[in-house]
């Protein structure tokens, strides 16, 4: 058998190189295959069948009771429950459920700052710019209100607000409003649509919430304009690093446990991480990883909070992270039996 380099063309003919295509196909399959040979033979113990069909229902029993055994690397989930929270985290009830807040959000960032874009839309909506923006005085009101004049004054005095690409949080709030079908552009102008009409008053602020969470997580593109390849995984294991924080993140924890926690179940997203001479494929992710699961995503809807007294490290990559209640009351994981 000829080995494959990593960095020669794939045999496949995609034309991309062999690590960013099929190794870790080849290399999943070759696993696979072994794990359930080892786990066939055992099974087997010199029995004998007396037909083909028979053999064929011992190999399918084998083959699901490897998908529902729990993994280590997995923190006792299965195979098949992870791949239902990989690709059908809304459609599998048996593994993780949804419900409204009840209690108050009025602290989430990303609810807050898509209620004050709403209401500073008005009834009558607002001018959107020439390029198709928000105005700059909306942005600018949305920033004096959200970060209080204090914030307001220090984050300005260096870098001034001239437009929402001038406020990243409020223009993902506004791409977010978007998706959901809160806000959209008529003749020139933002305007609220019904639905936003209809989720505005406070006995609808855990519908509202849960609508901005759903489209956060399955609309919204965490890679957007943060530097780092596209590492889609990411966003996809939303739900699995979320079931990490909520059966860990009773307690203070270094942030770099998730990361590590992440890596390990999915050791060959390395494979697919471009290598540059400053950084590692592995650092890449975990930066990558920290930058868009927590920093961006956890603490932005609420869901965890950051050791205050660390915020400073962030450029060190070195800080505390703990859940917060509202993960728990959000999201229901019914994995329980396989701890």
């Amino acid at each position: 058998m000829v080995k494959i380099s990593r960095n020669a063309p794939c045999p496949c003919g995609s034309g991309k190189k062999y690590k960013k295509c099929c190794l870790n196909k080849d290399v999943d399959e070759r696993k696979s295959s072994n794990d359930f040979s080892s786990d066939f033979r055992e099974a087997l113990n010199d029995q004998e069948f007396n037909s083909l069909e028979e053999a064929q229902r011992m190999a399918s029993a084998v083959s699901q009771a490897r998908n529902n055994r729990p993994i280590e690397a997995f923190h006792d989930i299965s195979p098949d429950q992870m791949r239902q929270l990989f690709y059908f985290t809304y459609e599998s009830p048996d593994v993780v459920t949804f419900s409204e807040p009840k209690t108050d959000i009025d602290y989430v960032p990303l609810l807050k700052l898509v209620r004050m874009l709403v209401a500073g839309i008005g009834e009558k909506g607002v001018k959107a710019t020439a390029k198709g923006n928000l105005p700059r005085n909306l942005c600018r009101d949305i920033a004096l209100n959200y970060w209080g004049e204090k914030n307001y004054d220090e984050v300005t005095g260096y870098r001034k607000i001239n437009s929402e690409m001038d406020f990243f949080d409020l223009h993902v709030a506004s791409l977010v409003a978007k998706m959901a079908g809160l806000i959209r552009k008529y003749k020139g102008k933002y305007v609220r649509t019904k639905k936003c009409e209809q989720l505005l008053s406070d006995e609808k602020q855990g519908e509202l919430y849960l609508l901005i969470f759903t489209i956060f997580t399955s609309k919204f593109n965490w890679g957007y304009w943060d530097g780092y390849e596209e590492m889609p995984i990411i966003q996809k294991s939303f739900a699995f690093s979320l079931y990490l924080l909520s059966r860990y993140g009773s307690d203070w924890k270094n942030h770099q446990v998730y990361c590590e926690y992440s890596l390990k179940a999915f050791p060959t997203v390395l494979e697919e991480i471009e290598e540059v001479p400053w950084e590692t494929s592995e650092n890449q992710y975990k930066n990558c990883f920290a930058l868009r699961t927590f920093e961006r995503f956890a603490i932005f809807l609420g869901l965890a909070k950051m050791d205050d007294s660390s915020q400073n490290k962030i450029m060190k990559k070195d800080y505390q992270i703990k859940k917060l209640p509202l993960l728990d009351e959000v999201l229901h994981f019914h994995l329980r039996t396989l701890h």
